[in-house]
């Protein structure tokens, strides 16, 4: 089996494989401006990009040639390996698409060896599967050819408010956990809090931009005198191509809800003439090493196109019930990838179709230990656990799915959840490019037709990978 090595992040482990070969291009990095580039329906400015270029790496280019390419949020994530083969979102994914819309062109090694050039005037299945149908399962990507647009500029809001067990004394004491550094609430408004910013996000995104958020919760600490659990809320909104005056005009509701039920926010305002301005970080900081389990969920833009309706209400109870009673901290990016956000030829691809009717990505994290000192059956109820407080968003979302990058390797009908309808094609595409098993992906379409062995029930890929 072959496994594809770009920069190594990866949340399902769809990178790693015990015995696997590692096909290492990480050094894939040349960068060429095409100021004029035709290819089908398109014609514009473009960039021929290597594989593995990072996410630091796209900004000085950018900058070099006054144009903006889609990145990932983190500095040091490949922008053209698995981030965009799952699909990849972006801070101006509402603007622009996914990675997987930005895609003109793509060379790629296919299973049987050959090298290959896939577009929409051929190797058209390639092309389709590659674009949002999952890494590492039906070729080896080397290059791709990309969309590039005009220079943009980004603004941002950022506010924080939390609940706390000594409320009155915020103003005037200094506590060494940095509570002082959130507009406080009660339990009740905390949460009308969270609402009133959620209620907000169908306008957000009409004007192509995202929210950010998180909600994190701590234990009570006698250390400073907190008898309650507290609540935190640290939200953002992205907007791109919007003057200063006109964010800070289009921000003020938000503000003034939060203020109308108690929760006086000090929101900091930021603009940047440029995307790199915005997001880069000189050669990039990386990231830290994890080894906790999280669960995914893509909530639907109906649902909050009416913020009274009965299905706005039940998602929010069950982002609640997933924080108050479970104890997990939750986190969403809210885009909105529509089919015509999308364009040509991103609208034809195999890009999850729950992508496409979302609006909010949302992530819940289990911090309990998964290392060697826990035994595998505590592993798999602490998961179990985890799964059971999921299911509430599954059950208030019916018909949606995941982002197959950002979910849980034992996802329940992983098929359907990160692939939709598109899944029985892209089937067909693998066992025609791939008969033999060569490319394999826990999670990839046609891996429910393997099972790693020998691995006390939990879903690592270091065992021994056999036909079911």
């Amino acid at each position: 089996m072959f496994s594809s090595l770009n920069t190594g992040h990866d949340y399902l482990g769809r990178n790693t494989g015990g015995g696997a070969l590692q096909v290492y291009v990480h050094h894939l990095k040349r960068f060429e401006y095409l100021p004029l580039f035709q290819i089908g329906e398109y014609e514009g400015k473009a960039a021929r990009v290597g594989a593995a270029l990072e996410q630091y790496e796209l900004f000085p280019h950018m900058e070099e040639n006054n144009i903006t390419l889609l990145a990932p949020g983190s500095s040091t994530v490949g922008a053209y390996g698995g981030y965009m083969q799952g699909g990849g979102f972006s801070y101006i994914t509402s603007k622009f698409g996914l990675m997987a819309d930005q895609v003109l062109a793509l060379e790629v090694v296919t299973a049987d060896g050959r090298f290959v050039h896939a577009n929409p005037e051929a190797n058209e299945d390639l092309f389709y599967a590659i674009r949002g149908g999952g890494p590492s399962n039906y070729g080896i990507i080397t290059s791709a050819i990309v969309k590039a647009h005009d220079s943009i500029s980004v603004a941002r809001m950022s506010f924080n408010f939390q609940t706390g067990a000594n409320i009155e004394q915020a103003n005037s004491t200094t506590w060494a956990d940095n509570t002082t550094a959130y507009a406080e609430a009660t339990n009740e408004t905390f949460w009308n809090g969270v609402n009133a910013y959620f209620s907000h996000l169908v306008r957000i995104n009409n004007a192509k931009g995202i929210g950010w958020n998180t909600i994190s919760t701590q234990a009570p600490n006698p250390i400073f005198n907190r008898t309650q659990r507290i609540f935190s809320f640290t939200g953002q909104v992205i907007i791109p191509s919007m003057s200063a005056s006109d964010f800070n005009a289009f921000v003020a509701p938000i503000i003034q809800d939060l203020s109308d039920i108690g929760i006086k926010v000090n929101a900091t305002v930021g603009w940047w003439p440029s995307y790199p301005a915005y997001s880069f970080r000189p050669n990039g900081p990386g990231e830290a090493v994890g080894n906790g389990r999280f669960a995914s969920r893509l909530f639907p833009r109906s649902i909050f196109e009416d913020p009274s309706s009965p299905e706005f209400l039940r998602a929010m109870a069950a982002i609640r019930t997933f924080v108050e009673e479970g104890h997990y901290s939750f986190h969403s990016v809210d885009y909105h990838p529509s089919y015509a956000t999308a364009g040509y030829p991103g609208a034809n691809s195999a890009v999850n179709p729950h992508l496409r009717t979302a609006i909010m990505h949302a992530t819940g994290f289990d911090t309990g230990s998964y290392g060697p000192e826990r035994t595998p059956e505590e592993m798999i109820a602490s998961h179990a656990r985890l799964n059971e407080y999921a299911q509430k968003w599954r059950d208030a979302t019916p018909g949606s799915g995941a982002y197959m990058n950002e979910a849980d390797t034992e996802e329940p009908n992983f098929q359907d959840s990160f692939y939709g309808s598109n899944y029985k094609r892209l089937l067909g595409i693998k066992r025609k490019r791939d008969p033999w098993g060569v490319f394999y992906a826990v999670t990839g379409v046609g891996s429910d037709e393997w099972k790693v062995e020998g691995t006390d029930g939990l879903p690592t890929q270091q065992g021994r990978l056999c036909r079911v």
